[in-house]
């Protein structure tokens, strides 16, 4: 935790909030950027845990369409399982936004929590950003934000 905590001091907030909210409406910006940081930076990582819990059921729901159209075909029970293995983890059309969605939820709980100078190691968004992406990669992600060209109109 330290090791991603660490990298995100200087400008890094404040590059970072720059960006995301270019993404959003000014309204909305605002409105996520006020009230009480630790209490924000846990719904929006609760929020993000839902996404990707809803992603997992996406793919387990795929998986059973598969088997079940097999069955409905006469095919044999290893045919059923074997195309619900494949449908269950071939990459859907909409896993790169919800993956990308839960990023950018976690990265503005971790800025606003920057922000507002607490105790990272209480941040719930970065702890779960950590565990499901790995320190070096979150950090690399963290980082990246900051740097990120300017939005596509």
């Amino acid at each position: 935790m330290k090791y991603v905590a660490d990298a995100l001091y200087g400008g890094w907030a404040y590059a970072a909030a720059e960006h995301l909210a270019k993404f959003v409406s000014e309204q909305t910006w605002h409105q996520v950027m006020s009230g009480e940081p630790r209490g924000r930076c846990h719904l929006l990582a609760k929020l993000a845990k839902r996404i990707l819990k809803l992603k997992r059921k996406l793919h387990k729901a795929a998986g059973d369409i598969a088997a079940r159209l097999s069955k409905l075909l006469g095919r044999s029970n290893i045919e059923g399982i074997f195309a619900a293995e494949l449908a269950e983890r071939i990459p859907l059309p909409w896993d790169t936004k919800l993956d990308t969605l839960a990023r950018a939820l976690r990265i503005t709980g971790v800025t606003r929590c920057v922000l507002e100078g607490l105790d990272l190691n209480y941040c719930e968004c970065l702890t779960h950003f950590i565990e499901t992406e790995g320190p070096e990669r979150a950090k690399r992600l963290l980082l990246s934000v900051a740097q990120a060209p300017e939005r596509p109109s």
